[in-house]
């Protein structure tokens, strides 16, 4: 009776082939996320900082946070009277979140 040597490793092992197991090639990898001008303005109008809100997403310039508009605009209420409670947030901010 002969014994055959278990793998010491995983690159030892053999490679199961078959659907699904091709080795990636140009077409099936997957592109690198291209990040346009919304992405780059959202960016700037959010800040996550552990020493604000323990790194609650803010308003930049701000302690507002982001949710904040989520949940006034989820019980209707218009981003003018977001705007009217929160002065320190510019409409230019809230259309960058809004756009995202």
């Amino acid at each position: 009776m002969e014994i055959t040597p278990t793998p010491s490793c995983r690159h030892d092992r053999p490679v199961a082939r078959g659907v699904g197991h091709r080795k990636p090639t140009l077409s099936t990898r997957t592109p690198k996320p291209r990040y346009d001008c919304t992405m780059k303005s959202i960016q700037s109008s959010i800040r996550v900082d552990p020493e604000i809100l323990s790194g609650t997403p803010v308003f930049d310039g701000t302690r507002v946070p982001v949710q904040t508009l989520m949940d006034y605009l989820k019980v209707g209420d218009r981003v003018d009277d977001f705007l009217d409670d929160f002065p320190t947030v510019s409409r230019e901010q809230i259309a960058a979140v809004l756009r995202h």
